[in-house]
Protein backbone atom coordinates (compact mmCIF):
# COMPACT_ATOMS: atom_id res chain seq x y z
CA UNK A 1 0.00 0.00 0.00
CA UNK A 2 1.53 3.51 -0.84
CA UNK A 3 -1.54 5.32 0.89
CA UNK A 4 -5.21 5.89 1.85
CA UNK A 5 -7.91 8.46 2.49
CA UNK A 6 -10.93 7.35 4.58
CA UNK A 7 -13.99 9.79 4.25
CA UNK A 8 -17.59 9.61 5.02
CA UNK A 9 -18.19 5.93 3.42
CA UNK A 10 -15.12 5.51 1.25
CA UNK A 11 -12.04 3.83 1.75
CA UNK A 12 -9.28 5.43 -0.95
CA UNK A 13 -6.33 2.99 -1.90
CA UNK A 14 -3.14 3.48 -3.60
CA UNK A 15 -1.01 0.95 -3.77
CA UNK A 16 1.06 -1.41 -5.98
CA UNK A 17 -0.42 -3.81 -7.53
CA UNK A 18 2.72 -5.38 -9.47
CA UNK A 19 6.28 -4.17 -10.14
CA UNK A 20 6.71 -0.69 -11.02
CA UNK A 21 2.51 -0.04 -11.36
CA UNK A 22 0.27 1.66 -8.79
CA UNK A 23 -3.45 1.47 -8.83
CA UNK A 24 -6.08 3.24 -6.91
CA UNK A 25 -9.08 1.84 -5.24
CA UNK A 26 -12.30 3.15 -3.66
CA UNK A 27 -14.26 1.06 -1.68
CA UNK A 28 -17.58 1.68 -0.13
CA UNK A 29 -17.40 0.95 3.74
CA UNK A 30 -21.05 -0.62 3.84
CA UNK A 31 -20.32 -2.87 1.34
CA UNK A 32 -17.11 -4.29 3.15
CA UNK A 33 -18.45 -8.34 3.56
CA UNK A 34 -15.31 -9.49 5.95
CA UNK A 35 -11.79 -8.75 6.44
CA UNK A 36 -8.50 -10.54 7.55
CA UNK A 37 -5.79 -9.92 9.52
CA UNK A 38 -2.45 -11.27 9.21
CA UNK A 39 0.21 -9.70 11.76
CA UNK A 40 4.09 -9.79 11.38
CA UNK A 41 5.99 -12.16 13.35
CA UNK A 42 9.10 -9.95 13.07
CA UNK A 43 9.47 -6.45 13.24
CA UNK A 44 11.05 -5.81 9.21
CA UNK A 45 7.91 -7.79 7.98
CA UNK A 46 4.90 -6.23 7.12
CA UNK A 47 0.94 -6.59 7.81
CA UNK A 48 -1.46 -8.31 5.75
CA UNK A 49 -5.50 -6.66 5.40
CA UNK A 50 -7.65 -8.52 3.57
CA UNK A 51 -10.93 -7.05 2.21
CA UNK A 52 -13.82 -8.86 0.72
CA UNK A 53 -15.91 -6.47 -0.74
CA UNK A 54 -18.61 -5.98 -2.94
CA UNK A 55 -18.08 -3.82 -5.94
CA UNK A 56 -20.03 -1.66 -8.23
CA UNK A 57 -21.72 -4.37 -10.45
CA UNK A 58 -22.60 -6.27 -7.06
CA UNK A 59 -19.93 -9.24 -7.70
CA UNK A 60 -17.19 -9.91 -5.11
CA UNK A 61 -14.10 -8.71 -4.72
CA UNK A 62 -10.51 -8.87 -2.68
CA UNK A 63 -8.07 -6.98 -2.17
CA UNK A 64 -4.92 -8.11 -0.16
CA UNK A 65 -3.29 -4.92 1.15
CA UNK A 66 0.43 -5.63 2.70
CA UNK A 67 1.03 -2.46 5.16
CA UNK A 68 4.43 -1.20 5.99
CA UNK A 69 3.38 1.24 8.86
CA UNK A 70 1.67 -0.69 11.91
CA UNK A 71 -0.35 2.77 12.92
CA UNK A 72 -2.11 3.22 9.22
CA UNK A 73 -3.23 -0.58 9.69
CA UNK A 74 -5.04 -0.05 12.82
CA UNK A 75 -5.84 3.56 11.64
CA UNK A 76 -8.08 1.03 8.39
CA UNK A 77 -9.07 -1.78 10.74
CA UNK A 78 -10.51 0.69 13.07
CA UNK A 79 -12.34 2.68 10.63
CA UNK A 80 -13.82 -0.18 8.70
CA UNK A 81 -14.73 -1.82 11.94
CA UNK A 82 -16.63 1.12 12.99
CA UNK A 83 -18.50 1.87 10.01
CA UNK A 84 -19.40 -1.23 9.20
CA UNK A 85 -20.68 -1.98 13.01
CA UNK A 86 -22.67 1.44 12.97
CA UNK A 87 -24.11 0.60 9.31
CA UNK A 88 -25.41 -3.10 10.33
Amino acid sequence: MIEYNIKANQLKIKYYPGINKTAEKIIQIDKIVSNKLETRIFDFEFDVLSIKYIDEQDLYNLLDLRINNKEDWIDMLSSIKNKTNINR
